[in-house]
C-alpha cells in the first residue's frame, strides 16, 4: 500500500475516531443512503440493459419474420426501417436477410448474381421486380 494511502487511511480513523457518537451515527447512516443510492442507480441501469437486449431480440425477430408479401417497394422499406436498429451487422448477414425475405423468384436472382453490397442485391432485386 503506497504511503499517500496509508496516510489518507489514518486520517480517517483519526477522523472518525474524534467524532461523537451522535455524529458518527450521522456518518453512518448517510453512507448508508449513498450505497442504497448506488444499488438503486445500479438496478436501474441494469434494467435499462435488459430491456435493450429484449428490444433487440426482438428486432432480430422481426427481421427474421419479415416477408415479402405485396410490392418489393413496401418490403424494401420495411426491410430497411428494421436493419437500421442493428448496428451489429455485416453486409453478408444484410444480404443474407434480405433475400431470404424475398419472394422466391427474385430471392433466387439476387443469389445466382453473387451480390457482394447491400446496394447491388437491392439493385437487382428492384430491376427483377419491375
Amino acid at each position: 500500500m503506497s504511503g499517500a494511502k496509508q496516510s489518507q487511511i489514518k486520517y480517517t480513523k483519526a477522523g472518525l475516531n474524534s467524532l461523537k457518537k451522535e455524529q458518527l451515527l450521522t456518518v453512518v447512516l448517510e453512507l448508508n443512503k449513498q450505497i442504497e443510492n448506488v444499488r438503486s442507480t445500479s438496478e436501474v441501469i441494469n434494467s435499462k440493459l435488459t430491456e435493450a437486449e429484449l428490444n433487440l431480440d426482438e428486432v432480430k425477430t422481426m427481421l427474421r419474420d419479415l416477408k415479402q408479401k405485396d410490392s418489393y417497394e413496401n418490403y424494401a422499406r420495411k426491410f430497411w426501417a428494421i436493419v437500421n436498429l442493428l448496428d451489429d451487422m455485416t453486409e453478408k448477414d444484410k444480404i443474407f436477410w434480405l433475400t431470404e425475405g424475398l419472394n422466391h423468384k427474385t430471392k433466387y436472382e439476387v443469389k445466382s448474381k453473387k451480390c457482394e453490397t447491400l446496394e447491388d442485391a437491392f439493385k437487382v432485386a428492384a430491376r427483377y421486380e419491375s
